[in-house]
């Protein structure tokens, strides 16, 4: 449900409260911590707050390493 509202205010523009709902849903469940991370990471980008993106990103590749290229 927090994914739901957080594509919500993203699709609306409202990217921080978007990012808050992606680390809420975070902190909910682990079924979608990594599609929240990845989420919040182009909230992020769309925010041009590039350090923070990669921040994003880094924690998602450290969740799940195999998934990304070296």
């Amino acid at each position: 449900h927090w994914i739901v509202k957080g594509n919500y205010f993203s699709f609306m523009g409202a990217n921080e409260k978007a990012i808050q709902c992606f680390r809420k849903a975070f902190e909910v469940s682990s079924d979608t911590a990594t599609y929240a991370i990845f989420l919040e990471g182009h909230d992020w980008l769309s925010l041009n707050n590039i350090d923070e993106a990669e921040f994003s990103f880094e924690k998602l590749s450290r969740l799940i390493p195999d998934s990304f290229m070296p």
